[in-house]
């Protein structure tokens, strides 16, 4: 089934092509509501990023009880 949808956010600090072999599994553990939908984090131009699996987060029955 294929859905449409989109994100508001409040900015945008940059957009990057993030190789995938540069992203790996944290280190320790994240106790964050946000872990559930990480796919890993990256360490990219200096600095860490979290980056999320949107198809899990975007499927996850808290964002599908707002179709």
């Amino acid at each position: 089934e294929d859905i449409t949808m989109g994100l508001i956010v409040d900015r945008v600090g940059g957009i990057f092509d993030l190789p995938e072999e540069q992203i790996r599994s944290p280190s320790g553990p994240i106790e964050d509501k946000i872990s559930a939908f990480m796919r890993g984090v990256s360490d990219f131009r200096e600095r860490l990023f979290v980056v999320l699996d949107l198809n899990r987060l975007l499927l996850s029955p808290e964002i599908q009880q707002f179709q």
